[in-house]
């Protein structure tokens, strides 16, 4: 319980626990009573749906909510073993803004947990006794049937090649990234917020929810973790889940590369780049018969290459238990790749970034 102050090896630049995070830090500035003893509880919270039955298709899935103990070093509190399911919420449809309403007993212990004196607990080894981020400044427009987030390019060092590039959106970008908002600018849009009944009220029934943009921006609802002390003065309050992201983006490079049914390369995407007077040769365009023609990206496969790719896929040899197997990842047809897991995207990802220029 004490690693993260006593046990590890800090090197320089180098980020091995959350402690060294900034995250962690100001929180310690924040309640230095709170930091000054070690042996204090971290603990940090996880929720996600899965479904428990074998077949997808079925309409049903089940909320654990898990908490773990950041004190630990990180081979220790990632086991199994360290994980407290502390709520189960099964039901056929997601909770959706109604989850508060299950996590009242959660909240309710995390209060008593934190309130002063806290609760005190046995040391067995001495004796003695854890969007909303970009808010105004999300950086987004809307294209044909969703929105797209453009401002990326804000997080690179000014001046950069691809700040004064017009390829990505056709306008140079000069802008910053999105700024960071106060403890006490976030608790005034909260407070803006109207009180509505919680669930399906038969005031609602048949009449959607008027939201007001100017007054409540893209908050929804005050969250019950609020209610805890210390919630508003953490910087970093919701985690992204990396290995996911980096499976969707790979799905995505694969997808638009094989054409196939879920590639980004639609014929909406075309239109975009029109709107958008960008990329001129992937316009859409018009054959001799008057229907609508799509000119080849030079970032897609050729039926033959794409052949070749899959074949490439199903010979890929990895160590015993480093990953799946590839072989079977790939269609019988040799034209599509499906069922990749996310520590298969993780494979792939750092081969794509490895490959050097002549490859």
């Amino acid at each position: 319980m004490t690693w993260h102050a006593t046990g590890k090896c800090t090197k320089p630049g180098k980020m091995q626990h959350l402690v060294d995070g900034r995250a962690w830090k100001d929180f310690d500035t924040k309640y230095p009573n709170f930091a000054a003893e070690p042996r204090n509880v971290r603990l940090g919270l996880a929720a996600d749906s899965f479904n428990p039955f074998g077949n997808l298709s079925q309409s049903y899935n089940k909320w654990p909510v898990i908490l773990t103990t950041y004190n630990l070093p990180p081979w220790l509190c990632m086991k199994e073993s360290s994980f407290m399911l502390t709520l189960l919420f099964p039901g056929p449809k997601s909770l959706g803004k109604d989850i508060d309403v299950y996590l009242r007993p959660l909240i309710d212990d995390l209060k008593d947990l934190w309130a002063n004196p806290g609760v005190e607990t046995i040391d067995v080894a001495t004796g003695l006794k854890s969007c909303p981020t970009c808010n105004e400044d999300i950086p987004s427009v809307y294209v044909l049937g969703k929105i797209a987030y453009v401002g990326h390019r804000g997080f690179l060092k000014n001046p950069h090649k691809w700040r004064m590039s017009l390829e990505f959106n056709g306008e140079i970008k000069n802008g910053d990234p999105p700024r960071e908002f106060s403890q006490d600018a976030i608790m005034t849009q909260l407070a803006r917020l109207p009180t509505r009944v919680k669930g399906k009220h038969p005031r609602f029934e048949g009449v959607k929810i008027k939201h007001n943009v100017l007054v409540e921006l893209n908050w929804t609802k005050r969250s019950i973790f609020y209610e805890l002390e210390y919630w508003s003065f953490l910087t970093l309050k919701h985690n992204l889940d990396v290995m996911h992201i980096e499976k969707n983006v790979l799905e995505s490079i694969l997808n638009t590369l094989l054409m196939n049914d879920k590639s980004k390369d639609t014929a909406k995407a075309r239109q975009d780049l029109k709107r958008l007077g960008i990329r001129s040769g992937l316009w859409l365009g018009q054959n001799k018969n008057g229907k609508c023609s799509k000119p080849r990206a030079v970032h897609s496969f050729t039926p033959e290459d794409k052949k070749k790719f899959c074949q490439f896929i199903k010979e890929v040899k990895l160590p015993d238990g480093f990953g799946s197997n590839f072989k079977h990842k790939v269609t019988n047809n040799d034209t599509n790749i499906i069922g990749l897991k996310s520590h298969d995207c993780h494979i792939m990802m750092q081969r794509l970034l490895s490959v050097s220029p002549n490859e």
